[in-house]
C-alpha cells in the first residue's frame, strides 16, 4: 500500500491478487481510493522486464473522494517477451496520474508465473473389471491412447469423463494423465488396474502362537482350508517357515508338505532346533516374527488359494505391559 502526502489528496494503492487466473489470462487486482475534492484519473499499465520497450494492457479508471475504484490488469502471454517460455518472468506494474491537480507515479516489479493452479485425478475406484466404465479417460500401459478429451472448460474446476470398457479389454495398469496450462505446465497421471476378478472357492486360515519363548521346543501351526459353502477343502497344503527380523532381512528355515484330511484342518509341527541349528549367530532372534507362508491346492481341480500370517513373535518375555490412561504431564500439587 502506497501513501501519497503533499497535498489534501491520499491516493491508496493495494495489491490483491498477484500470480495468474489460467494460462490465457494473468490478471493483477489493485485498489484505488482518494481524499480530495477533485476527482483523479488513474492509469494503470504493464511494461516487460528489464528493457522497458513494450507498453501493455493499460486500463484506467477516475477516483472520486470517499469512494474506491478496483483496477483489473489482464496479461496475455503473447505480449511477454518469451511467448513459449514456461519460466517465471517479470514485468513493470505502472500506476500514475497526469491530471494538472495532481500528478503521481509509481511502479513496482511484478513476478508473473503460469503455475496458477494444481490439478487432481480421482477415479471412483483402484480396480475395474472388463465391462465396467471408468469415470475418466485412460490409456492403457501400453502407451496407446483409447480415448482423448481436448480444450475442455474448466470453469466450474471439475470435469467428469466416462470410459466405456468392453468385454476385450486389456488387462493390466491403465494410466490417466491430465495437462492444463500455457505449454502444459501443469501435468498429473494416476493409474488403475483393470482385472478379471474371480470369486474365491475356499479360503485358507492360519492360526499359530502368539509367541515364541526361549524355553519353547516346538512350534505348532493350525491350517484350516473351507469352501465358502462351509465344507472342507480335500488337498494338500506346502507351507514355508521363515523369521522376518525387525530390519526387514528374511531367512527360511522349513518347508512342510502335508494332505489335508477329510475335516481340511492340518498341523504343521516344528522343532524349535531347527532354528538353533541355522548357521550364523541367529539365536534367539528376540523381536523377530514368525512368517508363516501356506499354499493350499485343491486335489479336484488344482486351484490355489494362499494364505500370510506374521503375527507370532520371538520374545523372551510372554508378559506385554501397557500404561492405560496415564496423564502425560506432571504438575506438583496436582492428583494423579
Amino acid at each position: 500500500m502506497a501513501e501519497l502526502r503533499g497535498t489534501m489528496l491520499r491516493v491508496t494503492i493495494l495489491l490483491l491478487v498477484i500470480g495468474c487466473v489460467s494460462a490465457k489470462s494473468q490478471r493483477k487486482s489493485l485498489r484505488f481510493s482518494v481524499d480530495a475534492g477533485l476527482p483523479v484519473t488513474v492509469k494503470l499499465y504493464l511494461q516487460d522486464f528489464p528493457n522497458r520497450q513494450k507498453t501493455f494492457s493499460q486500463v484506467q479508471g477516475v477516483v472520486r473522494q470517499g469512494s474506491n475504484i478496483f483496477l483489473t490488469v489482464q496479461v496475455d502471454p503473447k505480449d511477454l517477451p518469451d511467448v513459449n517460455s514456461v519460466d517465471k518472468q517479470y514485468v513493470y506494474l505502472v500506476a500514475k496520474s497526469d491530471d494538472g491537480h495532481f500528478q503521481f507515479h509509481k511502479e513496482a516489479k511484478i513476478l508473473l508465473s503460469y503455475r496458477d493452479g494444481m490439478v487432481f485425478i480421482q477415479t471412483d475406484k483402484p480396480v475395474y473389471t472388463p465391462r465396467q466404465s471408468d469415470y475418466c479417460g485412460s490409456h492403457e500401459s501400453t502407451g496407446i491412447k483409447v480415448e482423448q478429451w481436448k480444450d475442455l472448460d474448466t470453469s466450474t474446476g471439475i470435469i467428469s469423463k466416462r470410459l466405456d470398457l468392453g468385454d476385450f479389454i486389456i488387462h493390466g495398469n491403465w494410466t490417466i494423465t491430465a495437462t492444463y496450462g500455457h505449454q502444459n505446465i501443469h501435468n498429473t497421471s494416476v493409474q488403475f488396474e483393470v482385472k478379471e476378478y474371480v470369486l474365491p472357492k475356499f479360503s485358507v486360515k492360519l492360526t499359530v502362537p502368539p509367541y515364541i519363548l526361549k524355553t519353547d521346543n516346538r512350534i505348532e501351526i493350525k491350517i484350516t482350508s473351507r469352501y465358502t459353502y462351509g465344507k472342507p477343502v480335500r488337498g494338500t497344503a506346502v507351507v514355508y517357515l521363515s523369521i522376518a527380523g525387525f530390519d526387514g532381512q528374511i531367512i527360511k528355515f522349513g518347508k512342510h508338505t502335508i494332505v489335508l484330511d477329510e475335516s481340511g484342518v492340518t498341523t504343521v509341527p516344528e522343532r524349535i532346533q531347527i532354528i538353533q541349528d541355522l548357521p550364523g549367530d541367529l539365536w534367539f532372534p528376540e523381536k523377530s516374527r514368525l512368517l508363516v507362508e501356506a499354499d493350499v491346492i485343491e486335489g479336484a481341480t488344482g486351484n490355489k488359494e494362499t494364505a500370510v500370517d506374521n503375527s507370532c513373535q520371538f520374545t523372551s518375555s510372554p508378559y506385554l505391559i501397557k500404561f492405560i490412561n496415564t496423564a502425560k504431564y506432571f504438575k506438583p500439587g496436582l492428583r494423579l
